[in-house]
């Protein structure tokens, strides 16, 4: 399987659509709805039930959000319907959620 970490080019509604055998990957901030209606987009949450950014001082339930998350990108994988996974091009914790500067040890988790 292809791995390719891309931008915009790649997180757009039009690309996503035309490439139905592509797995994207995105870091989920509530903030975004845009690829929620496609069975090949996967988020990586990085909220909690309250809808506030992951804090290290809930590391354990912080850790059991991120693994529900990859657990079913695991699960739509082992499909073997993909060819392609796309990464963004920011790693999953540098986007809006700045848990990179803000929240060192569940940037790390995930």
């Amino acid at each position: 399987m292809e791995i390719v970490k891309g931008g915009r080019e790649y997180f757009n509604k039009r690309y996503i659509k035309d490439h139905p055998y592509s797995l994207f990957i995105y870091e989920d901030t509530l903030e975004d709805y845009e690829f929620e209606d496609y069975s090949n987009v996967f988020p990586i949450i990085t909220y909690d039930k309250d809808g506030r950014y992951l804090r290290d001082k809930h590391l354990e339930d912080n850790k059991k959000i991120i693994r529900e998350c990859i657990e079913d990108i695991k699960k739509n994988l082992k499909r073997r319907r993909y060819k392609k996974l796309i990464l963004p091009e920011k790693s999953i914790g540098k986007g809006k959620s700045k848990l990179h500067e803000n929240e060192p040890k569940t940037y790390e988790y995930i």
